[in-house]
């Protein structure tokens, strides 16, 4: 008969436990996983909504559940600071935008070749700090402060957001993405406004027939849980935000004062 204590002394059984232990770790990191995931769908409902306050709540909780420099921790801080600069809290929005740029922008530097899905992180993030950028610049330009630093800064953003970084290989389209239709017309209008006005022309104009493609299942639409009429309000956004970007390149093209605020007005709701 074998006794207790040497039963468990069985050399077996540190191997069972850490077994048991590598399987609830496992379990809590898909739990946590699939909390992120669901406070994220529910935070941008809420935000297309127009509810920003729930949606940065729900943004800021799925934020903590991600570790520290994660594609994911990356994600909820860029999502955090669209909420806030929809209620305009603006250092707050910019907080949080430079720490998802700076996250997925070293994913992208420390790969030789880097992946579809880490371009698409940088691409975005890039976008919401030329979005936060441009949104401080119009600011300053009311209130008569210096706007150079941050025009240079808008315009770097929103083409490393179009076109890639500066120090590496320029982006690649083999073929016309969702992203490219959700940012398009934001390109366009702060192009139109800090950059080349004949590139914000001709983007608009491209954005106007790139609407209709908007969630295709063609272009491998990154948001599979949208029903049939979210994907029509989809369209009609991305239709109304590429006719409002090219209004924003011809009212660009006057050197008028008023024009000029209306199209910093017209540019702000697209972006």
């Amino acid at each position: 008969m074998v006794n207790f204590s040497e039963r468990t002394n069985c050399p077996i059984l540190p191997r069972i436990r850490s077994i048991t232990d590598a399987q609830v770790s496992e379990a809590k990191s898909a739990k946590r996983k699939a909390d992120f995931d669901r406070l994220m769908l529910d935070a941008a409902k809420y935000h297309s909504s127009g509810d920003y306050i729930e949606a940065v709540a729900r943004r800021l909780e799925a934020y903590e559940l991600t570790s520290e420099d994660s594609l994911d921790r990356g994600k909820a801080a860029r999502d955090v600071a669209t909420s806030y600069s929809k209620l305009g809290l603006v250092d707050d929005a910019d907080k949080y935008a430079k720490e998802a740029y700076d996250i997925h922008k070293s994913f992208v530097e420390l790969s030789e070749i880097p992946s579809t899905e880490h371009m698409r992180e940088f691409r975005t993030s890039a976008f919401c700090r030329a979005v936060n950028c441009y949104r401080e610049y119009v600011e300053a330009k009311n209130s008569g402060i210096n706007i150079e630093p941050l025009k240079s800064q808008a315009i770097g953003y929103i083409r490393e957001a179009w076109y890639g970084l500066d120090d590496g290989e320029p982006y690649s389209r083999p073929k016309v993405s969702q992203d490219d239709i959700d940012m398009i017309a934001g390109v366009a209008a702060i192009e139109a406004r800090v950059g080349d006005i004949y590139t914000a022309l001709e983007l608009g104009a491209t954005s106007i027939p790139l609407a209709f493609m908007s969630e295709s299942s063609k272009l491998g639409a990154i948001r599979t849980n949208l029903d049939k009429s979210e994907k029509i309000k989809s369209k009609k956004r991305a239709l109304f935000r590429g006719i409002g970007s090219l209004a924003v390149g011809v009212m660009s093209l006057r050197k008028n004062k008023k024009v000029g605020l209306l199209a910093n007005k017209l540019s702000l709701k697209i972006v």
